[in-house]
């Protein structure tokens, strides 16, 4: 994984980094984009970097020697204004963005995609659930 919402594929014309469309998550890094993202979820920015770590150990595990499925949201490849590719990246059949959806560890992108109303209802429940982000104390 190469940060908390980008990981390193191996396809087609060798290693390709990928950007999980739909969400955005904590930085990995402490910096100023962390404490903009504490602040505007209400948090500590070392909270936010305890669940960056998580989910880098969450990818590490769920993603590192499977096979994955690379799955474009308009149907055709895209990328991104720093050249990553832009997919939903699925392994054994399950949607990885949308499993740390579910669990409150990243946070709806408001780009529009195909899967951005269930993107949003899995995060609806997660903030009703307190998981993840939700469940961090607030300043």
């Amino acid at each position: 994984m190469v940060d908390t919402d980008t990981i390193e594929v191996v396809w087609i014309w060798g290693t390709n980094r990928v950007r999980l469309v739909g969400i955005d998550a904590p930085e990995s890094k402490d910096g100023r984009k962390l404490r903009d993202q504490a602040e505007r979820l209400g948090v500590d920015a070392g909270s936010l970097l305890a669940i960056s770590a998580t989910i880098i150990r969450q990818a590490g595990t769920a993603l590192t020697g499977k096979r994955l499925r690379l799955v474009f949201p308009n149907r055709a490849i895209e990328r991104d204004a720093f050249g990553r590719l832009l997919a939903y990246v699925e392994v054994n059949r399950s949607d990885f963005g949308a499993m740390l959806l579910r669990n409150g560890l990243v946070y709806p992108r408001v780009e529009g995609h195909p899967r951005k109303a269930e993107y949003l209802a899995m995060n609806d429940l997660a903030i009703e659930q307190k998981k993840g982000i939700y469940g961090l104390r607030r300043r």
